[in-house]
């Protein structure tokens, strides 16, 4: 079955953990951003495995329009690069920086229009190379509750053998439906 018939229905459902092999994982990212844009009037797109100018570059490839979409690129400085100023993303110096990273969520939703709002984070378990699993659990739990709140979708991206047991099984429960592509 191909994603977009596994993300048919997902407007509207709160937090989706999507797991998938890390061989697919980019373009894995890039099919369901697709999909989301096309059933969203926009969304916030947390690059934390993937650097901002190459997302959007893989995004506009595949014919994803990217007009409707605010970009959190977590990655760039803190990999060395130098990050171009842009009215489309907010670079955060790490993604260690998680208290940054939550209010620059809320400053991105306020930039988007439409009701049909989404978060999508590419990739969970890079956080914690920054951050310890307590951490990055506490993180994840503000995040879904603030989406959940705000009638925003939360969809993420998770490489499952990135993830302790225990951790997948805490974002599971919190999640209102887990794909496996």
């Amino acid at each position: 079955m191909g994603v977009a018939k596994k993300l048919n229905g997902i407007v509207g459902h709160g937090a989706v953990l999507i797991i998938c092999d890390a061989r697919d994982l980019t373009m894995k990212t890039i099919e369901v951003i697709g999909s989301l844009v096309k059933t969203h009037d926009s969304g916030v797109v947390i690059t934390v495995n993937q650097p901002y100018s190459v997302m959007k570059k893989l995004l506009e490839k595949e014919g994803t329009d990217t007009k409707g979409l605010y970009f959190i690129d977590c990655i760039s400085a803190a990999a060395g690069g130098q990050p171009q100023k842009s009215k489309d993303c907010l670079y955060i110096q790490s993604p260690g920086a998680l208290t940054e990273i939550g209010i620059s969520v809320t400053q991105g939703l306020s930039l988007l229009n439409g009701k049909k709002k989404f978060v999508f984070i590419d990739s969970l378990g890079t956080f914690l190379m920054y951050n310890s699993a307590g951490t990055v659990k506490k993180f994840h739990h503000f995040l879904i509750t603030k989406l959940k709140l705000a009638g925003v979708d939360g969809i993420f991206m998770l490489v499952e053998s990135e993830m302790d047991r225990a951790v997948l099984l805490e974002l599971e429960s919190l999640c209102e439906k887990t794909i496996n592509l």
